[in-house]
């Protein structure tokens, strides 16, 4: 502001967008002008800016008389200051326009302090040119209008600039493809055709899951330019069946129709993933980019293109939570089976405090002497709204929702309070064992949580044993072995559940510090109609040559039980004597143990 004098505008379209610096500038050397209390210093340097803008303009007072023009204006027109000064505008007609024309032009003027369009205009030589003329009021701070600014562009260059906003409205800045705006106008010129029998419509969406870690590793730069390496290949494949976007940084999108005589979406989504799974080599790196697919065909069902939009996403959230691949076709249940989802994720926040989670303890038996020497402690929920709910649904939920630790804390925390109860009662001390998962391995404070719920409880270490997957340990081996030590110390057993499942290595077996090896169900549960046993019989024999003890799960027959007995397993667990069952059930089977 200039002591008492300000000026407003107001940006309507993409023009003005592209003319506002000018109008800044040019509306502030005129006031700087014609403020007589500046000195001539400030005069002057305020002409200095008018007159080296690029853009014609011109200064009228109300009267639409011409006070000052810059030296863009003279060049064009061929007219210097001194020939038009205070006269009115009109001699710059052309004569093309109609009267009416001009009375729309001043109504506007008048109304709105501000008018825009093309129009032609005369040079002094006689020659007629066309322009884009914006017309702005000058006001004081009491609104009062003092002077108009016109200022002229080329109607070609302004065609240019409105392509341009368009173009980045529409277009991905980094890799020039069509963005998420352009994919929804398409689709919704699209609906409505109709698809002929044998072509098929469809919406392919895939994302980036490790482009986070990709930047973090080798910077933008390099993330840049393998992005538009992918883009190369993946274009090639879509090539005359479909346009690529990218909707979002990570998240890239094809629409097209495929000949289903021809191609299948199944095909071109193995197609998809095997160009871009074998890496891309840049700057002597070679980076490796993990995606998932989520595939719509559109069946012409839709009138609304965020539902297509929000059908292909869910289809994406399915392939990320399937284990059945890395891409999913999207279909109703899918989406029936994620507001499944979210109603369990709300319902699980609470569970803990609505006490809504138990355990159930399975027995562990000694292959020779046939008694129980240990339990595992497994967790259950039962909500009044969604009934019981499987711990392989809600434990990966809650890995997810970052509440497995709190939850794991719970069963540690109720695990170890059962146990020391049963020995106030007088029954066998034997270990309790609980499962950690991979997450709960990784807690920083694990060792001191589990070191405070043992003193919290009255407990020896020695009467809890934590189990952990192959897949917690695919880490560095010095800093597990650290852990686990820790945990020795105190006296927990540590068994590795589910072996030969995960991530296997005879590496770790051999060098970290473990117990017992668990071998999982599925190595047994067919034994002997379908499975001979070889497998589980190379685990027993390598546990024993490294001296870890063993738990058989899964067995359910006398015959599998004879086969663990018979090739040197340890330990029993599985539904052959006892499924997991209440505390109350566990003291009446240790009760009874006791007496015999």
């Amino acid at each position: 502001m200039i002591e008492n004098i300000a000026f407003i505008l107001k940006i309507t379209d993409l023009k003005t967008i592209h003319a506002l610096s000018i109008f800044l500038a040019g509306t502030i050397a005129l006031l700087l002008l014609y403020n007589r209390r500046k000195d001539n210093i400030k005069i002057m340097m305020g002409k200095i800016v008018f007159d080296n803008l690029k853009n014609p303009m011109v200064i009228t007072n109300n009267e639409r008389k011409i006070v000052y023009v810059n030296s863009s204006f003279e060049e064009l027109t061929g007219y210097r200051l001194e020939e038009i000064l205070h006269k009115n505008t009109k001699f710059l007609h052309s004569g093309i326009h109609d009267k009416e024309f001009y009375t729309e032009m001043d109504s506007a003027i008048n109304e709105y302090g501000r008018w825009q369009g093309e129009i032609w205009d005369r040079k002094k030589s006689g020659e007629i040119f066309p322009k884009h003329l914006t017309i702005t009021a000058v006001e004081r701070q009491d609104g009062k209008r003092i002077n108009y600014v016109g200022i002229y562009q080329d109607p070609i260059e302004m065609k240019k600039i409105e392509e341009n906003f368009v173009r980045l409205e529409k277009y991905d800045l980094l890799t020039g493809l069509p963005n998420d705006k352009y994919l929804r106008e398409i689709l919704t010129k699209e609906m409505s055709i109709k698809s002929t029998s044998h072509e098929e419509q469809f919406v392919i969406s895939f994302k980036i899951t490790n482009f986070n870690e990709i930047v973090a590793s080798y910077g933008y730069r390099l993330m840049d330019e393998v992005m538009v390496n992918m883009i190369n290949r993946v274009e090639l494949i879509f090539s005359g069946i479909g346009t690529l976007f990218r909707t979002e940084k990570e998240v890239f999108m094809v629409y097209g129709t495929i000949d289903t005589q021809i191609q299948s979406l199944d095909s071109i989504a193995e197609e998809l993933n095997n160009a871009i799974s074998i890496g891309f080599s840049c700057d002597d790196e070679i980076v490796f980019i993990n995606i998932i697919i989520g595939i719509l065909p559109i069946i012409n069902t839709y009138d609304n293109v965020y539902r297509i939009l929000e059908d292909v996403n869910l289809a994406i959230d399915w392939a990320a939570k399937s284990n059945n691949g890395n891409y999913a076709f999207y279909d109703e249940s899918i989406r029936e089976q994620l507001q499944n989802d979210v109603k369990i994720e709300t319902l699980l926040r609470t569970a803990i405090d609505n006490m809504e989670l138990s355990l159930l303890y399975q027995p562990q038996h000694d292959t020779k002497t046939g008694k129980i020497i240990g339990l595992e402690a497994l967790v259950r929920w039962n909500n009044d709204e969604i009934g019981q709910v499987s711990p392989f649904v809600f434990i990966p939920i809650a890995e997810r929702l970052g509440l497995i630790d709190q939850i794991g804390r719970w069963v540690m925390l109720e695990a170890c309070k059962q146990n020391k109860k049963w020995q106030k009662l007088g029954l066998p001390k034997i270990p309790v064992s609980v499962n950690l998962s991979p997450i709960q391995f990784k807690n920083r404070r694990l060792v001191d949580d589990i070191k405070s719920i043992l003193q919290e409880c009255g407990l020896e270490g020695k009467y809890l044993g934590v189990e952990i997957t192959e897949n917690a340990l695919v880490e560095d081996i010095k800093d597990i072995n650290k852990k686990l030590s820790s945990l020795k110390d105190m006296g927990i057993k540590i068994s590795i559940d589910d072996f030969g499942t995960g991530y296997s290595s005879l590496r770790y077996l051999r060098d970290l510090n473990l117990d017992v090896i668990k071998i999982d169900r599925e190595f047994i549960k067919d034994y002997p109609e379908k499975d001979d046993g070889s497998i589980t019989k190379i685990i027993l024999n390598l546990a024993r040559e490294l001296g870890y003890k063993t738990v058989s799960e899964g067995v359910e027959t006398q015959e599998q039980l004879d086969f663990v007995n018979l090739n040197g397993g340890d330990v029993i667990q599985g539904y052959f004597f006892s499924p997991p069952v209440s505390p109350e059930r566990i003291e009446e089977i240790l009760t009874k143990q006791n007496e015999g």
